[in-house]
């Protein structure tokens, strides 16, 4: 059964308020793109593609107030074919008494419905698994999907969205020989959004040295000015960065330096640098849990090498 009157409508799906990226994709994958393809499918086939007749029920009925808001003309073979099937004045039947409705409820799923976490989540999964050369390609690329993954798994924790955890499933990591980010392949697959979101928090991720050996004060300016999306993703990006850093020099001790052109050195003060400019700008933005997770890790990277070699 169709879910209303076959209706020309292009406005994309992804302008209704319940469209998340998930949604949008899944419905992709089967045809429906606008409004039209929405109103033109059976309802059926959009609840098993969104997994829950309440999400389709709600997705479905913003359809008809976009289609009915905006003006549409049947084409000609439509006004026609509704013209010829309309009865005679004196032919038109007797309206039947309505029917007894039903007292079998609709089955619905029993599974409970996502919260925007998970969905958030499984977004995230989405776009570390649809990267280029795939994400468990190889040994590199497995632990980079794994670094992602703990990077939205972090946005989540903190009470980020869906497009901050896509931000994060999409970041740059430690290997460089993991896979890398499609940008305009990921603007078509999760959102403009998300992907501008990526960008803002790598520039955040990235600090310039001066010629003194500090970091620059471009950088500086760039976190004062930062969204508080943007610090967010950046935060959670260097955490599992570090994280993912001091995993390998548990597992295989010295040789986990040799994954930066400057070793150890440079690997402590790079992530010292992003602790020092973040660390503050988070706690103003009332997120000091992420901020001392943050401190946390750059702590325990700084006593690897032991009390002569902290980071100044």
């Amino acid at each position: 059964m169709s879910t209303g009157a076959h209706v020309m409508c292009d406005t994309p799906i992804s302008q209704l308020r319940s469209a998340t990226p998930a949604v949008v994709m899944s419905l992709n994958k089967k045809g429906i793109s606008t409004v039209g393809d929405l109103l033109a499918a059976s309802f059926d086939e959009v609840a098993y593609q969104l997994d829950s007749f309440d999400d389709a029920e709600v997705l479905i009925q913003e359809a008809k107030q976009a289609a009915n808001s905006k003006p549409t003309q049947p084409s000609a073979q439509t006004a026609q074919e509704d013209a010829m099937s309309q009865p005679a004045p004196d032919e038109r039947p007797q309206k039947a008494p309505a029917a007894a409705p039903s007292s079998a409820p609709r089955s619905k799923p029993n599974a409970p419905k996502a919260t925007s976490g998970q969905v958030g989540l499984a977004t995230a999964m989405q776009a570390v698994l649809s990267l280029d050369g795939g994400a468990f390609a190889s040994m590199e690329a497995s632990s980079a999907a794994a670094q992602r993954l703990a990077a939205a798994a972090l946005i989540i924790q903190h009470g980020g969205g869906e497009d901050e955890a896509v931000a994060a499933g999409l970041l740059d990591t430690i290997d460089p020989k993991a896979p890398c980010v499609d940008r305009n392949d990921a603007a078509v697959r999760f959102g403009e959004p998300a992907v501008d979101l990526l960008e803002r928090a790598e520039l955040l991720l990235t600090v310039p040295m001066s010629p003194s050996g500090k970091p620059s004060n471009v950088h500086a300016k760039l976190v004062e000015v930062a969204d508080d999306s943007a610090m967010l993703v950046a935060a959670c990006g260097a955490i599992a960065s570090a994280r993912a850093v001091l995993a390998r020099f548990q597992s295989s001790g010295d040789a986990a330096w040799n994954l930066f052109k400057g070793g150890r050195e440079f690997a402590v003060w790079y992530f010292g640098s992003i602790g020092k400019a973040l660390g503050p700008a988070l706690k103003k933005a009332e997120r000091e849990g992420l901020a001392h997770e943050l401190w946390s890790v750059v702590r325990a990277l700084e006593a690897t090498g032991g009390p002569d070699r902290k980071a100044a």
